[in-house]
């Protein structure tokens, strides 16, 4: 008897390895390259961006193939995870080499897509089957296991970790925190799949055969779930009587509101289902009457704060998925006043196709038409602010602070979306090089300041004659040095892990992300070198300007046998106020020489 609980593990090991062996090769594979990528985060340079790329892949993979074996059940067949396979080989190829061009832009891209793989399980074992009660128990299951499975993981994630240091300290092994790292890549991504593969390792039949509604579930619907839409429902049809007695145009971020509010009601209504029609849940049916009617004003409102930013600043992937939802929220509120026995897989379906849409119609899909939008934007703003002489940008024209800061926003968001060439156009020759080295080093966040910087001449335009003088840029003169008397050269980039290791010193630089009063932080060997007062001299209270030419900016520090030099580009001051300054490195890459100093 005693053997029982390891017999039944192990039966049920070999039955999920057999219905779901993808799942699990999958998951594996993410937790090996995640583990990868974090053991090899060390030395003088970042590590293999091919890891990370590779666990994107492989985490996608989980519920792609999760959904593919779900139909094989439905539709006994096999081999149909050949498709996905295929699908996540060309995902992998989609993805960027470096790490420096995975910008915001991918973002957009894995977001909606991981979502869709999780609606493709929610729906895809029942396309053939019209049966709409085995989809709703089968679905609750999902949830109910999904929510167990967080717990569980948390739970076992700390409980290994915690053994890890057990082990550690009572031993007095000092292992290396890549043990820690591994351990929690493996739980996150195989120990959490296999668990709750686990819940369902009898099959699709046995997911949707439960046919109990869980107390708590009622009792969360009912008595939280449903209050707060309401609560809500309240407060915005309170801000519709304000703005139609004030006759202004909505806020935009009460967009997301409402969009909070109609996706949140959407699922309510679907968790409440199989209550719906019961004389002793008369709340539960109040509710699943009157939500779609009180959705319908509020899409009106949606739609003039959505076209309202649209219509001033033109699409981005963001406007453009919001916009696309606020479609599928009209379509399901028609589809469920119209139809009375509504279907409820309708929801996700819709869902899915809309986002297919969004991803992957050619020209009308999110990104291009972000970017066709953005440069007409940009078009429009440098014609109708005529900083154009003849067909290159007038750097030194006297024009608006949020006119620049417009221009270099739509700079940096289209140079990170390929169209650099087209915007090249617009710079001066000596513009044209600083924007191209940083086009070439993937440094794209490093575009808006380069433009903004350049524009020498913004005002204030609640103050149209008093030029801003609160920025002042600082840019080194220094066109060539001498390092042949130095031992290494080592380059500093923003966001990226900056430690250096050579002939057993480890030495760090880390530059501020934001305006700050230290940009730099040094640590050599593990201890902090002050450079706060030798980076503020260079840059003293007394040199004014819009722009300032420095021939020395750069610090040197002496640290046990070696001489640190670290040479700055550009440099961005900003005066915060009485004698206050805050500081933003702006141009990359920073440079650090180093050389060991002889008799010391």
């Amino acid at each position: 008897m005693k053997f029982t609980k390891l017999t039944q593990i192990s039966e049920k090991s070999r039955e999920i390895l057999l219905r779901y062996p993808m799942v699990l090769v999958s998951a594996l594979l993410a937790s090996v390259a995640m583990c990868a990528y974090a053991v090899t985060d060390i030395g003088a340079t970042a590590p293999p961006f091919v890891f990370l790329r590779f666990t994107i892949v492989a985490a996608l993979g989980i519920s792609l193939f999760f959904a593919t074996h779900l139909l094989e059940q439905r539709l006994k067949i096999h081999y149909l995870s050949i498709f996905p396979a295929i699908f996540l080989v060309g995902f992998y190829f989609l993805l960027p080499d470096k790490q420096s061009e995975f910008t915001e832009v991918y973002a957009y891209v894995l977001i909606p897509v991981f979502l869709l793989s999780h609606l493709l399980v929610s729906f895809i074992g029942y396309i053939f089957k019209n049966k709409q009660s085995n989809f709703w128990y089968f679905n609750k299951s999902l949830f109910i296991n999904a929510v167990l499975i967080a717990i569980f993981t948390a739970v076992m994630t700390g409980g290994m970790l915690l053994a890890v240091v057990a082990v550690d300290q009572l031993f007095d092994l000092h292992l290396n925190d890549n043990y820690y790292s591994c351990t929690l890549f493996s739980m996150l991504f195989f120990g959490s799949a296999s668990i709750f593969l686990l819940f369902g390792a009898e099959g699709l039949e046995k997911l949707e055969s439960d046919r109990e509604y869980p107390q708590v579930l009622k009792f969360f619907v009912q008595y939280i779930l449903i209050p707060l839409l309401l609560l809500y429902a309240v407060i915005l049809f309170a801000y519709v009587c304000r703005i139609l007695l004030r006759w202004e145009l909505p806020r935009g971020w009460v967009s997301y509101l409402v969009m909070i509010y109609c996706t949140v009601g959407i699922f309510a209504t679907l968790l409440v289902h199989p209550l719906r029609g019961r004389s002793e849940k008369s709340w539960v049916n109040l509710f699943s009457k009157i939500f779609f009617y009180t959705v319908l004003p509020l899409l009106v409102l949606l739609y003039v704060a959505i076209f309202t930013r649209i219509l001033e600043y033109g699409y981005t992937e963001p406007r453009y998925f919001l916009l696309a939802s606020a479609v599928w929220v009209t379509v399901v509120t028609v589809y469920n006043l119209a139809w009375k026995d509504a279907n409820s897989k309708f929801v996700p379906i819709s869902l899915f196709c809309i986002g297919i849409f969004a991803l992957a119609t050619p020209l009308l899909n999110a990104f291009a038409v972000a970017k066709r939008s953005q440069l007409h934007q940009l078009e429009i703003i440098i014609k109708t602010e005529k900083v154009l002489n003849g067909s290159k940008i007038n750097f030194k024209k006297t024009i608006s602070g949020r006119t620049a800061n417009d221009i270099a926003d739509k700079y940096a968001f289209l140079s990170m979306r390929g169209k650099a060439y087209q915007l090249r156009k617009y710079l001066d020759p000596e513009t044209q090089k600083l924007f191209d080295k940083k086009i070439e080093a993937g440094d794209y966040y490093g575009v808006n300041p380069l433009i903004r910087d350049r524009f020498v001449n913004t005002i204030n335009p609640e103050e149209p004659n008093k030029i801003d003088s609160r920025y002042t840029t600082f840019r080194s003169t220094t066109v060539e040095t001498d390092i042949s008397s130095y031992d290494y050269l080592f380059k500093v980039y923003h966001a990226r892990p900056n430690t250096f290791a050579f002939a057993g010193n480890t030495m760090e630089l880390k530059l501020a992300e934001f305006e700050s009063e230290t940009p730099l932080e040094l640590t050599f060997n593990g201890k902090n070198v002050d450079v706060k007062n030798d980076f503020k001299r260079l840059f003293q209270p007394s040199i004014k300007g819009a722009e300032v030419q420095l021939d020395i900016m750069e610090v040197v520090k002496i640290v046990d046998n070696y001489e640190l030099r670290i040479m700055l580009g550009s440099v961005l001051r900003r005066n915060d106020g009485a004698s206050r300054y805050s500081f933003l490195v702006n141009e990359e890459p920073v440079i650090i020489l180093v050389r060991k100093l002889q008799n010391r």
